[in-house]
């Protein structure tokens, strides 16, 4: 039998390190599991993949930044648990250039847990364990370790977290944080170890602490800082003062004394200790929604000259987030006046201000993250998660945000860092006055409407402030004054993006101006048509497409006009009422050409055609569209000849332009948009065999569905013929959506989330851009640059300023794509390439399979991520696949969860999007609290469909296993829905798996926790069932007949956690279960009854979670494979014989060595176990093969994570 290999791997990320090459490149160093990755920042390609340890996890990655002198001198240093790897420049060089696949053989163990490592001189490097040890091991020109030198005795304390700090080549710093809330500072030089400092004041156990370089203090004095994080959710930042910069301390130095707990029982109540710790603490802050997991000093080049204004700290959470924060003094000069913060703030000596949060991950937990410092201060962040994804990003030491003190908002270079997301972005503050004042002035449409007491500038009555009038009088005064107009200001109203470098926008007093958004001195004012200056005074629409640098413009009085960069504005159009909206009707394979203006009131539309290739704009024609009753247009796309229209309550009109001017049809999709406004139709035709094109159409009430529409031909029918159908509906993390667009085979929504603009890549599930405007109710425009992923122009109006926001390029990099966030419980796999997993994150994903391909081995197999479903509102418990029929191109997936959660999704394969999912039922069959938990079901399609009306509907028998022991059978249809057939209840004992047994017909097999499986036979099916087809809850249970149960038999000491079936013949097969009693056990089963078993005690040493069958055979038997995975992060592989014994009904059962031959075959099983492979995955929840070839068997194993192997 072949030896099992690894082949991919998608684990949360434990580690982290940057690895700067001497040519001036940059690597990625990335842990995942038992493996390191290695990445070009540059291009995100992934270099090469070791493995490191042989069982062990990987939990951090050192790299020396000095220059090395020779080959043999000590570059990387990784660690895990107690294992260690030292590799030489050397060994490094080989890894990237993949001519070394593993590393295991340099394993070496420390006595203890290690926390931290530091690389010294050469080939020193230092190690801190949980037990606040600190030792030294080197590098020997052999390139092993040699044996460990203790520099720092152990205490009875237990550290969750350390730094070590270089201060000199012979001297260092040691700053450790102890699982109950103490942090100690220690000083060690040639043998000699100094305690500094012990911090007290943390409420929770210090996960993260940090030793920052010399900085120079408020006063002029060199000092270093300690930061700290903690289960409490607080950051701490601690001065640790002049004496921790040198390199030898006197004889006499003041030590303090080791006052780590050493239990959990009382707390430590010096006076003196609480004291110093309150006088070093600088500053405090709360942050993170749960725990904080690290801490990082983020410095600026002139850090040391400045600490108030130039040092910040960024922190990394359990909700996936990293947070940056300001140090700042506790007072502040704004505008010229000391202000001081807020009284609620700590009393600390400097206060900790919150500037920026960075959400590039799904799930929870930030496991590992690494900062390198560049030029200018600017540093690269990159952050790896529980979702096994690797985000990198730019971040700038940054000053707090005026609006701590109640300020106004900041402006220029500050607000762009504050806004600022993505290398290069900058944001300008533009107010219409200020503007208007440097732009030759055409003519002033206001003037002729201004009163003169509206010009005049207001007195002021001195007799109010003569000081002699009673308060009455003053009143009374008050009363009788007039109050003065005030005088009228301009400002901007409505705008668009005419092209990448230029925004067109019009004021409130009726002008129309053109700037550029690179120059805030370039703008002009453009003059309308004679006599039509006052058209868009108080109220004006305006809609452009940048691509083609047009822009359209109406007012009040129904004119309409077009402008064309470095043209003259010109009327094109006039409705005969006031328009409300102007859109632009892009078509699927031609440029826009036309436009849609509706009017105020509705009832009809016009559909104007114009040509812009020539010298001005050319008005084609005029099409006068009749709309459905109480439709109130916001979107509109169009197929050849079909205009579709979107409407605000949800709803589509569809139109035949060429043959009607009114709607041929109105549609609504009531899984779709729940009567919320349509904001964008975004039109494609598929090129296919088939007669479709497709369109998507956003929503305000944050997703996105798309349709496939039948594409009319002549001799059909267009009004009986055309069909429309939902074939994908999504959630993306919007509050609403407002456009979408493709750019380089990627799909791009924007819209806004809270009070965020977002621009999102649906393709690869990545944000690319977020900037706080406020929300969604303000006047916005955004414009994409086309190939720069998404990034582009944002203009937004904020406390009466047009903000420009231009980012170049998006706010990340995906180095690594990731998956769940959470734990895998569920997975299946249906045909040679799709998968399906489900998780606690509550998502579902799902995947395309790409195996690795001999002949390219550098290509890699992998995952690729074809999307996301959401819905359901807790985890995930299972899985299954089914055809639909051979005929259609989709399949059905059916998913279950907590509180009685299930649902039948219809997947298809779709061109430009991959796959389409829809929602097509959901079972609402609750008990009576809804607090049950599905199990496990099987769904099995039935040869024979069930007649409805004069049609035949394919028909799914599916059994749900539930958590009260309670077994229910429901008939599925797409026309009829659930139809509940039969039930069953087991015993007190919680049911934990349910199949259909194919040798017996619609006999099912159960196992459950008290180690028991059943058999169940289904009753005698009559018409006269109930059925059930309503929301409500179900009849009674006396009204359904009941299963009848068979047989009952213990083959485990405690709960089964896994099964699967294998038929041998048409009347014999066998089940192989694993459970928590670590054993594997092999069940025959016949005739309604299970004949007989085996069982391999302590198979694992754990729980096994997961068994498949691997199907192989030869002429003279039928051989197979069984893998299993348990709680031991094990997988193993075992070969089963399986032979009848032609004297007797009863089956025999061998188990094989690795060279096939077979020992003791008759009535004996002689367990040989196979090859077996340590997997990376923890908390394995199970196991699923994903594909079967004569040469190899790939199986999956999923938990917290995902591994593929093969054999």
């Amino acid at each position: 039998m072949s030896v099992i290999k690894h082949e991919y791997t998608l684990n949360p990320v434990t580690a982290l390190e940057f690895y700067v090459l001497p040519t001036g490149g940059c690597l990625l160093l990335v842990a995942e599991g038992l493996y390191l990755k290695i990445f070009d920042t540059k291009d995100s390609k992934l270099l090469a993949c070791v493995k490191c340890f042989d069982a062990q996890t990987i939990h951090g990655i050192a790299v020396r930044t000095e220059e090395v002198l020779s080959d043999q001198d000590l570059k990387v240093v990784i660690w895990g648990g107690r294992s260690f790897i030292l590799l030489d420049a050397l060994q490094v060089r080989t890894i990237i250039a993949q001519e070394t696949l593993s590393v295991v053989d340099r394993e070496s163990h420390a006595a203890d847990w290690i926390l931290h490592a530091a690389t010294g001189d050469c080939s020193d490097c230092l190690f801190i364990t949980a037990h606040n040890a600190v030792l030294r091991v080197k590098l020997d020109q052999s390139g092993k370790a040699s044996p460990l030198e203790s520099l720092l005795p152990p205490s009875q304390a237990i550290l969750y977290s350390a730094h070590i700090f270089w201060t000199s080549r012979v001297s260092f710093l040691v700053a450790g944080g102890s699982v109950f809330g103490e942090i100690e500072v220690i000083h060690w030089r040639d043998g000699r170890h100094t305690r500094l400092h012990t911090f007290i004041g943390h409420e929770g156990s210090v996960f993260g602490v940090q030793i920052s370089p010399t900085l120079i203090g408020p006063h002029g004095n060199p000092t270093r800082l300690l930061a700290s994080c903690s289960d409490d959710r607080t950051i701490r930042v601690w001065d640790i003062g002049s004496d921790t910069l040198a390199e030898d301390l006197p004889e006499n130095a003041p030590q303090e004394t080791q006052l780590f707990r050493e239990t959990g029982f009382g707390d430590n109540k010096q006076a003196s200790l609480r004291k110093r710790s309150a006088d070093s603490l600088i500053a405090m802050a709360m942050g993170h929604a749960s725990r904080i997991w690290h801490v990082k000093f983020l410095l600026s080049d002139n850090a040391s000259s400045d600490i108030q204004a130039h040092v910040n700290v960024l922190s990394f959470g359990e909700d996936a987030t990293c947070q940056q924060w300001s140090l700042e003094s506790r007072t502040r000069t704004v505008d010229g006046v000391e202000k001081e913060y807020p009284k609620d703030l700590p009393a600390q000596q400097a206060v900790l201000a919150h500037c920026h949060t960075f959400a590039y991950h799904d799930g929870k937990h930030l496991w590992s993250t690494a900062v390198l410092s560049e030029h200018c201060g600017q540093a690269r962040v990159a952050t790896g998660g529980a979702d096994g994804k690797v985000s990198l990003y730019a971040i700038s030491p940054i000053y707090a945000p005026r609006g701590l003190l109640g300020g106004a908002l900041p402006s220029g270079e500050e607000i762009s860092k504050l806004w600022g997301s993505g290398a290069g972005t900058t944001v300008q503050s533009l107010v219409a006055r200020d503007l208007l004042k440097d732009i030759p002035q055409l003519e002033d449409p206001m003037s002729e409407d201004l009163t003169p007491d509206m010009l005049q500038t207001p007195s002021l009555d001195t007799s109010l402030v003569a000081g002699a009038e009673t308060p009455s009088k003053c009143q009374a005064r008050r009363k009788n004054t007039k109050k003065v107009p005030k005088m009228a200001e301009d400002t901007f109203h409505k705008y668009a993006f005419i092209t990448r470098d230029h925004l067109l926008a019009t004021t409130s007093f009726g002008k129309v101006l053109l700037g550029s958004i690179r120059n805030p001195h370039d703008w002009e004012e453009l003059k309308l048509p004679s006599s039509r200056h006052r058209d868009l005074k108080s109220y004006a629409v305006i809609s452009a497409v940048p691509e083609y640098g047009v822009a359209l413009l109406a007012g009040a009085n129904g004119n309409i006009y077009c402008y064309v960069k470095d043209r003259e504005v010109q009327e094109i159009s006039r409705t005969s009422g006031k328009v409300a909206a102007l859109l632009y009707v892009r078509d699927s394979g031609a440029a826009p050409s036309s436009l849609l203006a509706t009017k105020l009131g509705g009832g009809e539309a016009s559909l104007i055609s114009f040509d812009v290739s020539g010298t001005s704009p050319v008005w084609v024609e005029t099409k006068v569209l009749s709309l459905p009753s109480n439709f109130v247009t916001t979107s509109a796309g169009r197929l050849g000849d079909q205009l579709i229209i979107g409407s605000r309550d949800g709803h589509f009109a569809i139109y035949d332009i060429a043959r009607h001017e009114v709607a041929l049809r109105e549609v609504f999709i009531q899984d779709g948009f729940n009567k919320d406004a349509v904001t964008t139709i975004l039109p494609w035709s598929a090129k296919s065999e088939r007669s479709l094109s497709y369109f998507i159409a956003t929503s305000r009430n944050g997703s996105y569905s798309i349709f496939s529409i039948t594409r009319p031909t002549k001799s059909m029918d267009f009004d009986e013929k055309q069909t429309i159908l939902l074939v994908h509906h999504a959630l993306p993390p919007f509050t609403n959506i407002e456009a979408a667009w493709f750019d380089d085979g990627n799909l791009y929504l924007s819209g806004f989330r809270s009070t965020s603009f977002i621009v999102w890549n649906e393709t690869a599930r990545t944000e690319v851009t977020n900037v706080q405007c406020g929300g969604t109710h303000r006047t916005y425009s955004y414009s994409a640059y086309p190939s720069a992923s998404g990034a582009g122009d944002f203009a937004f109006t904020k406390a009466s300023r047009l903000y420009l926001h231009s980012q170049p390029e998006p706010s990340h990099i995906v180095v690594k794509s990731g998956g769940h966030g959470r734990e895998i419980k569920a997975c299946a796999a249906f045909g040679s390439d799709l998968l399906a997993t489900g998780a606690e994150d509550t998502t579902i994903r799902i995947w395309q399979y790409l195996p690795l391909e001999m002949d390219k081995p550098d290509s890699g197999p992998k995952l690729k991520c074809l999307g996301v479903i959401q819905k359901h509102a807790a985890g995930i418990q299972h899985l299954q696949w089914s055809e639909i029929s051979s005929d259609e191109e989709a399949s059905y997936l059916f998913s279950a969860g907590g509180t009685e959660e299930f649902y039948v999704w219809r997947v298809s394969r779709m061109p430009l999007v991959d796959i389409g999912v829809v929602l097509e039922a959901t079972l609402t069959d609750y008990s009576t609290d809804r607090d049950l938990r599905i199990m496990s079901f099987d769904v099995t399609r039935l040869a024979s469909p069930i007649p409805f009306g004069q049609a035949l509907a394919a028909t799914y028998q599916i059994a749900l296993a539930y958590s009260d022991s309670t077994i229910r059978l429901f008939h599925y249809t797409k026309i009829g829905g659930f139809k509940r057939i039969t039930h069953a209840r087991y015993t007190a004992s919680c049911l934990t798996q349910i199949t259909l047994l194919p040798m017996l017909p619609f006999c099912y097999l159960t196992a459950s926790t008290d180690g028991h499986v059943a058999l169940w036979a289904l009753p005698e099916m009559t018409s006269e069932y109930v059925p059930f087809t309503s929301s409500a809850h179900a009849p009674p249970s006396s009204h359904f007949p009941q299963m009848h149960r068979l047989s009952r038999e213990k083959i485990h000491q405690s709960s089964i956690a896994c099964l699967a079936v294998r038929t041998l013949n048409s009347e014999v097969c066998v089940v192989a279960t694993g459970g928590d009693d670590n054993a594997l056990c092999f069940t025959f089963v016949s005739n309604g009854r299970t004949n007989s078993r085996y069982t391999i005690p302590n198979a694992h040493a754990a729980a096994i979670t997961g068994v498949g069958w691997i199907e192989s055979k030869t002429e003279n038997e039928a051989r197979t494979g069984l893998w299993s995975i348990g709680g031991d992060q094990v997988l193993k592989k075992w070969v089963i014989n399986i032979r009848e014994k032609r004297s007797t009904t009863r089956a025999q059962v061998d188990i094989s060595d690795l060279d096939g031959s077979v020992k003791n075959s008759v009535w004996e099983v002689v367990e040989v176990e196979a090859k077996e492979m340590r997997s990376g995955v923890a908390d394995a929840a199970g196991l699923v093969s994903v594909r079967e070839t004569p040469k190899a068997s790939h199986v999956l194993v999923y938990g917290t994570g995902i591994e593929i192997f093969r054999s």
